[in-house]
């Protein structure tokens, strides 16, 4: 009987031990099998700084247009929407009763030249008599006064006509920029009031200005640039991620905002096909400079450890090796990055399954992976 359990305590022990070494077996078959990577090679290129960021177009200049002087609305000679020149006849004011107040005053004029030489001749007369002793020195006074009088009222009267002869220039309204004609507020035949209501809006959209606004830190980077009569290109694209336009830095503030920590620019476009519209949001790239012969990488190939960023290199015998780098700076998921060489091969998938040394096995990634 203890030879029976003997026997069957050994036959335990064998299948045991027989297992455990199928699975050191597989976990070692498991362990050398090739794992299946994705590699980029390191490239040394140039790389443009950009800063992205987003603003709104404004135009360069915006005229209300308002009446210099009362009356009804003769003629408008413009359509809502329409492009329009500097000095293009807009609107014309019915200005009747202006043309009636010049006639007047011209014959209110009339008169008071009849006066004048009146006062003229009575002056001269007296002063023949003071001369002789006929009259007093009094008389002569007083009539000198009354042509004085007379030169003042004729002056008044020759300003009031250049007054309102002027006025009549402002019966008709030109364009004082070109730009485009907005909603039009007062119709035709509509009764306006001296520098009341406007009659429209123009907006200058050729060329056009793009508000945003950049972290301080760009500053005097910024400003560098300007002194030095360097041009920074800024594009514009659109919502929808399509380019609009390029163009350059024109204007920056004079302040900076504390609660935000930014400052306030302005970019100036051609818009020459009006493809930019006041009012519109756009997605803004400022570039600042460009770096010369870095190397970069696919921004999938670093991976972040507990104190540093490495990526995972691939030798010519296929083996897996910890490469310690530096990330310096990101554009379009293309990192610049120090500590490699041209022509380096790096894992951009299936790093999570690597081990130092591990054999790999290279594939080529689909286009929908």
């Amino acid at each position: 009987m203890n030879r029976l359990l003997f026997y069957i305590l050994l036959l335990l022990i064998l299948i045991t031990a027989c297992s455990q070494d199928k699975k050191d077996i597989k976990q070692k078959s498991k362990q050398d099998k090739p794992v299946a990577v994705v590699i980029e090679t390191v490239k040394k290129t140039d790389i443009p700084v950009v800063y992205e960021t987003f603003g709104q177009v404004v135009a360069k200049n915006s005229i209300s247009l308002t009446s210099k002087v009362s009356g009804k609305i003769e003629k408008i000679f413009f359509n809502e929407g329409d492009f329009v020149k500097k000095g293009q006849l807009l609107v014309k004011i019915d200005c009747l009763t202006l043309e009636k107040s010049i006639k007047q005053a011209e014959a209110i004029l009339q008169k008071d030249l009849a006066i004048l030489e009146n006062a003229k001749k009575n002056a001269s007369r007296y002063e023949e008599l003071v001369q002789k002793g006929y009259a007093a020195q009094v008389d002569l006074d007083n009539a000198q006064t009354s042509l004085n009088t007379a030169l003042a009222t004729v002056e008044a009267d020759k300003a009031n006509i250049e007054y309102l002869k002027s006025q009549i220039s402002y019966c008709t309204i030109k364009s004082p920029i070109n730009g485009k004609a907005g909603e039009i507020l007062l119709d035709q035949g509509n009764y306006i009031k001296e520098n009341d209501k406007a009659i429209t809006t123009i907006y200058q959209i050729t060329p056009i200005d793009a508000e945003f606004s950049l972290p301080e830190e760009y500053l005097d980077k910024i400003n560098q640039y300007l002194i030095g009569n360097k041009k920074i290109i800024v594009e514009l694209f659109s919502q929808k991620g399509e380019k609009i336009e390029d163009g350059f830095i024109s204007f920056i503030d004079n302040t900076i905002d504390r609660t935000s920590g930014s400052f306030k620019l302005k970019a100036t476009f051609k818009n020459s096909l009006a493809r930019l519209w006041p009012g519109e949001f756009v997605n803004v790239k400022v570039y600042f400079d460009t770096l010369k012969d870095v190397y970069v990488v696919p921004l999938n190939a670093i991976q972040k450890g507990q104190d540093n960023e490495f990526v995972w290199i691939i030798s010519d015998n296929n083996t897996a090796s910890i490469r310690n780098i530096h990330q310096k700076y990101v554009y379009k998921e293309i990192a610049v990055v120090d500590n490699l060489n041209e022509g380096e091969k790096v894992v951009t998938d299936g790093a999570i399954k690597l081990r130092p040394n591990a054999k790999v096995e290279i594939r080529v990634k689909k286009n929908n992976e």
